[in-house]
């Protein structure tokens, strides 16, 4: 496995990981549909979080939620849709990003950002 995508999986685990000690339950990490995967998804309270997660290692031109442009949001929603069918989920849907940053000097950095990206519709 090459080193992004290992990376990206750290990420995806230190995401988890942050999510939870912030009292989400994780249902899912990397659910697939097809070619589309949610990152995470997780619940608190009445609400269900698809969450994207994005990692940079500095020096990086773009912050990492800045790379979730529109081709990848629809992806991503195609992807919840499909999701919440399956599941026959019935909670409201909030789009979120996890920004995990590497330091140069083993910091880290995570960032929660809610409601990221909204969809006009789900279903």
């Amino acid at each position: 496995m090459n080193g992004r995508v290992e990376t990206g999986k750290r990420a995806e685990d230190l995401a988890r990981t942050y999510l939870e000690q912030a009292g989400f339950v994780v249902l899912h990490v990397r659910w697939q549909h097809g070619h589309k995967e949610l990152d995470i998804v997780a619940e608190r309270g009445e609400m269900l979080h698809i969450v994207e997660v994005r990692s940079r290692t500095e020096p990086y031109l773009v912050e990492p939620p800045q790379t979730v442009q529109y081709a990848k949001q629809r992806n991503v929603v195609a992807a919840a849709r499909a999701y919440i069918y399956k599941y026959k989920i019935e909670k409201e849907v909030q789009f979120d990003i996890v920004s995990v940053v590497y330091g140069m000097q083993e910091d880290l950095h995570i960032e929660y950002i809610p409601n990221a990206f909204y969809s006009h519709y789900i279903i």
